[in-house]
């Protein structure tokens, strides 16, 4: 029973992974508010129950550029403490603005021509909020403020008398409030349609690219493929006239036979033995004789007889032994 209790009162953790995507701040003037990226900061920690000893790293793991440089230079005690670190960047990145300005900008903006009354509303909630992020607190009455500035900035002054009555006829025990005002102000203008109508033609434009694009990445990949299968019906036809064609003949020696006397790199091809490089006439392979240097026969076939009885014969041997043995020596002559 105790362990079922235990059980059920034990507090749930969540793991939340230091690679997942946190928003970054670097101080760029393009980037998020330095305050408003806090109170993210701040909300996703809770969120996930961060321990409060990892919030600080957590802060300077998502801080770039000039942001990230400011907290580099504190000392290590300051940089694991999360609210050094939020002040130092409000200090350095944050609004320097007077609330008496931020007010002035409040109650001097209005609608401008071709806005919207939602991109209007929007801007004075801003304005609003940002002058009671600088104040440190809410300011007094801000929803009758915010409603009653964004009465009077509107550009459709018939619009501003329907939306007047509309306030007069609440009772005093529940008036009517900013997101009221606002709400009916869509509706009568005819914005709250026409914002739905803008949003499902935006919806059906992009399936409708969408669309496009896709029936184009199938007629580019049929393009393709056709062509691939072109490419592909060629070479098979040119490897099998390759095939049909044969390769050159060889001969019995295993030299290549070639073709009206030159080959392939334009050198001559002998008669004789068919290599290329020479012609028949400078044919080192032709046959000759080792005894006599006559063409034609060899050692053996010499009718001059082997070398031992070649210089009795009465036969008188020409002068044209080019290729004797070396080591062969002449001591007799023939006669």
């Amino acid at each position: 029973m105790a362990e079922g209790q235990e059980g059920a009162h034990a507090t749930t953790v969540m793991y939340v992974p230091f690679e997942r995507k946190w928003t970054k701040f670097s101080g760029s003037p393009t980037g998020p508010v330095v305050e408003e990226w806090l109170d993210e900061m701040e909300s996703a920690f809770l969120l996930y129950n961060t321990p409060e000893a990892q919030q600080a790293g957590l802060l300077y793991r998502n801080l770039e550029g000039q942001a990230k440089r400011q907290i580099a230079v504190l000392s290590t005690d300051d940089q694991k403490d999360k609210t050094k670190v939020s002040d130092v960047l409000k200090a350095t990145f944050g609004d320097t603005a007077p609330v008496s300005a931020i007010m002035g900008m409040f109650y001097a903006r209005e609608q401008e021509r071709g806005e919207s009354i939602t991109v209007y509303a929007l801007s004075l909630q801003e304005l609003l909020k940002r002058a009671a992020r600088r104040r440190g607190n809410s300011l007094a009455e801000e929803d009758t403020m915010l409603r009653d500035r964004f009465l009077d900035g509107l550009r459709d002054k018939d619009l501003e008398r329907q939306l007047r009555q509309y306030i007069r006829s609440a009772s005093a025990a529940n008036p009517r409030k900013f997101p009221d005002v606002r709400l009916e102000a869509l509706h009568l203008s005819g914005e709250w349609g026409r914002e739905k109508g803008e949003a499902r033609q935006n919806a059906t434009m992009v399936e409708s690219a969408l669309l496009a694009e896709m029936a184009r990445l199938r007629e580019e990949t049929g393009k393709t493929m056709e062509s691939l299968r072109k490419e592909l019906h060629s070479l098979k036809f040119e490897n099998q006239n390759s095939r049909r064609q044969g390769s050159p003949r060889v001969q019995p020696n295993g030299v290549r036979q070639g073709q009206a006397g030159w080959d392939n790199q334009g050198r001559p091809i002998c008669y004789s033995c068919q290599e290329p490089g020479h012609i028949q006439r400078e044919c080192p392979n032709v046959r000759r004789c080792y005894v006599c240097g006559d063409p034609g026969h060899i050692q053996r076939d010499c009718p001059w007889g082997s070398q031992g009885s070649r210089y009795n014969n009465a036969r008188t041997k020409p002068q044209n032994n080019t290729r004797r043995p070396q080591n062969q020596t002449n001591t007799h002559s023939p006669n």
